[in-house]
């Protein structure tokens, strides 16, 4: 059941924020409480090779987002 709460997850990321494609962003886990999404450092990185500021806070606040988002599916809402 969280495959597939995870998968819609993912085709929601891609069509409504298509930001998250380029960034890497993807759902990893999803235990029923806490989300877990991986973002690889390569297209996020700054000029010393280190995380972006920017894809870090997208990145929260995508997996906050995608948090409320995967609640309201277990609750059929």
């Amino acid at each position: 059941m969280h495959d597939a709460a995870l998968k819609k997850l993912q085709q929601t990321l891609a069509a409504e924020m298509p930001i998250c494609t380029p960034m890497g962003i993807v759902p990893s886990s999803w235990d029923g409480l806490q989300l877990a999404m991986q973002m690889p450092l390569a297209p996020n990185r700054n000029h010393q090779y280190s995380a972006f500021a920017g894809s870090l806070n997208a990145l929260c606040t995508i997996v906050g987002w995608g948090t409320v988002f995967l609640m309201l599916h277990h609750e059929g809402l």
